[in-house]
């Protein structure tokens, strides 16, 4: 992913999760586990062999732990927002995640 587009969508979920307490303790979660995935990955890819196989449980559980956490923000953001302005973006894995924050973002952008 490119920096703009990751600068993009992180202005767009600040912006749908302001003000919103139950958005903003989601999206808190979604960056923790995004760091936790993101730092097993990197390890994982600076191991040998033998390393990977008995890492890759946890790094599984890791990732699907993110992938939730992607989606339950989404569906939150999609519930309480609405129609509006979205970006949909593709993850190395192929997995795609449907950010959906209305006006809001538009404010940000502009």
């Amino acid at each position: 992913m490119e920096y703009s587009t990751a600068r993009e969508i992180y202005q767009k979920l600040n912006a749908a999760t302001k003000g919103d307490e139950d958005a903003e303790i989601l999206y808190r979660d979604l960056v923790k586990l995004a760091v936790d995935y993101a730092r097993r990955r990197t390890n994982w890819q600076l191991m040998d062999i033998e390393a990977r196989i008995q890492m890759d449980e946890a790094r599984t559980i890791a990732h699907d732990a993110f992938i939730g956490s992607c989606n339950s923000l989404s569906r939150y953001l999609e519930r309480v927002v609405g129609q509006g302005d979205s970006i949909l973006v593709q993850l190395p894995s192929g997995q795609t995640i449907l950010i959906d924050v209305g006006t809001a973002a538009q404010e940000v952008l502009s």
